[in-house]
């Protein structure tokens, strides 16, 4: 294991575990900032991965316990507001997963829960210049158009 680097051993580490949502961001943000990683307070750290603090806790809770679950689709990885869509969860088995978009800066079941507050909250974003909330995961290419138009239907 001498010569390899710190983030490939802490990728070896993850490998092969289920993760979710958030710790997969955690996961992720952890390999990408491997010399910095040991130093970031809790805070710092969710603020780089782009999930709230409480986050992992919460996503824990709302699997653990029995509840009613949210009419709609089992999961969603497209931000209602924004399009975004890096392939991890917003809402899963009907609960929102209190994942942070890294674009927009929406947190699932904050302003994504009404049709109304999605409209709102998208309004505000626009209206701010649509400036990433996260802008180290912004692609080189990104055209706000094309992002936008991948809004589901019902949330448009």
């Amino acid at each position: 294991m001498s010569g390899s680097s710190p983030a490939a051993r802490l990728q070896r580490l993850f490998e092969g575990h289920r993760l979710t949502p958030t710790q997969r961001r955690i996961a992720h943000c952890i390999v990408r900032r491997a010399a910095d990683a040991p130093f970031l307070s809790s805070v710092e750290l969710a603020e780089f991965a782009g999930v709230s603090e409480n986050a992992d806790r919460d996503e824990r809770r709302l699997h653990v316990t029995r509840r009613p679950r949210f009419p709609g689709p089992d999961e969603e990885s497209v931000c209602r507001v924004c399009g975004h869509d890096d392939g991890d969860l917003f809402w899963e088995d009907g609960w929102p997963t209190a994942l942070i978009c890294v674009c927009c800066g929406n947190e699932s079941d904050v302003s994504d829960t009404s049709l109304m507050g999605v409209r709102n909250y998208r309004g505000y974003w626009t209206g701010k210049g649509a400036a990433w909330h996260s802008p180290s995961f912004k692609p080189r290419d990104w055209d706000i158009l094309e992002q936008l138009a991948r809004i589901p239907a019902e949330w448009r």
